[in-house]
């Protein structure tokens, strides 16, 4: 159907006198009326005070659907619960961890604010103060909003809206928790402390730098002991109240990691008499290993008994005793281990690998500091340069 313009007041017939056939509508709302078909081939219609004004609509339709910016009124009038559904469930290309973290985001944060919502009527302003009030450290902000964000933009991919409102919002600044990068005596501290169980486990972290989630999906058939290596194909995400999810490693790809001799030979006693399939390491009642429960009932058990134990030494006079830091993540031991890797020379092409990063320069933006012995070496082979010539 072409697009067009229609008088609402007036008919094309005249009557006897020559003038323009009244319409039943004469003088009710306004006189223009502009006709199109949407994207779908559905006719649309909208109002107007003047004919310029039904023409120029008619126009940016248009010249809209020529750039791909068109989209319907009608179908702005969604309600975002609806909408979130379709989204969860077109996007296919989702990683398992990244649709449980999704999904979880949209539950607790998206909707319940805004499922009552048509997507048409969110304006930036809503944006920002949903923002302002969510009373959540500014990571946490960033993240949720970000889903948000990302949800509004498959919106007016999909032309359900013209524009994202949720692009440009002020965020809270939050300051970034520095790295820590624990000693070998630190980690040793902490290995001979924790449960003997979890000793390999603490090793294995600080040294192959391996995320949490990786080494606890970590199967018997995964090491390669005979070449020092360990293959790290999968991933597990725990989710409250759910069933764990394993999924690639965070980068989509799998990867293989070299292990120390000294590893090695904990790997090998740990693993004797276990079955291919067998989790490496296990719970005391051999179930695969929950990264919040071991955090909570024992790696912060055994970081402040190593506190514990160095502040009884300093009492008696003794200086000797090792501490570890306040608030150490588990995470902090895949730091060490890129720390560990740096100061061992290895090249920033063999910290991406042994780390899983997608790209050498997500190493370099993560760890930039820890090259800057880098910069020093460039300055003394220099120097070498200029004195022999």
């Amino acid at each position: 159907m072409v697009s067009r313009v229609e008088d609402r007041w007036l008919s094309k017939k005249k009557d006897t006198n020559g003038k323009y056939k009244r319409k039943s509508t004469y003088g009710v709302g306004s006189r223009w009326q502009a006709v199109w078909d949407d994207r779908n081939g559905q006719e649309r219609t909208k109002k107007f005070r003047t004919k310029d004004e039904a023409l120029a609509h008619l126009n940016k339709v248009t010249t809209d659907k020529g750039t791909g910016s068109y989209f319907n009124t009608a179908d702005s009038n969604t309600f975002i619960m609806e909408l979130l559904e379709r989204w969860s469930t077109s996007s296919v290309h989702w990683k398992p961890s990244t649709r449980v973290a999704a999904e979880s985001d949209i539950r607790a944060h998206l909707k319940p604010h805004w499922g009552d919502w048509t997507v048409g009527a969110v304006r930036k302003r809503d944006v920002q103060e949903w923002v302002v009030n969510m009373q959540l450290a500014a990571r946490t902000v960033d993240t949720i909003h970000g889903r948000f964000l990302t949800f509004l933009n498959w919106c007016v991919e999909e032309q359900l809206i013209a524009k994202n409102p949720a692009s440009k919002v002020n965020l809270p600044k939050g300051r970034a928790r520095e790295y820590m990068f624990l000693n070998v005596p630190q980690i040793t501290a902490l290995a001979n402390t924790i449960h003997e169980r979890y000793r390999p486990l603490v090793w294995l972290l600080a040294s192959c730098g391996l995320r949490i989630g990786e080494a606890v999906e970590l199967r018997v058939k995964d090491l390669q002991l005979g070449r020092g290596r360990i293959r790290v194909e999968r991933a597990v995400v725990f989710v409250r109240g759910g069933s764990p999810v394993v999924g690639p490693p965070k980068s989509g790809k799998a990867r293989t990691v070299s292990v120390t001799s000294f590893l090695a030979v904990m790997l090998a006693e740990l693993v004797k008499g276990r079955r291919p399939d067998d989790f490496l390491f296990t719970t005391a009642r051999g179930l695969q290993i929950r990264p919040n429960n071991f955090k909570r009932r024992d790696f912060d058990n055994a970081v402040a008994a190593v506190n514990a134990n160095a502040a009884k030494l300093r009492a008696r006079g003794d200086k000797t005793g090792v501490t570890l830091p306040a608030g150490l993540w588990v995470h902090d031991l895949r730091h060490t281990a890129a720390s560990w890797l740096v100061q061992s020379g290895a090249s920033v092409k063999a910290v991406q690998r042994m780390l899983g990063h997608a790209t050498a320069s997500i190493t370099l933006d993560t760890y930039a500091g820890l090259f800057d012995q880098d910069l020093d070496d460039v300055a003394s082979r220099l120097e070498t340069m200029f004195s022999a010539a």
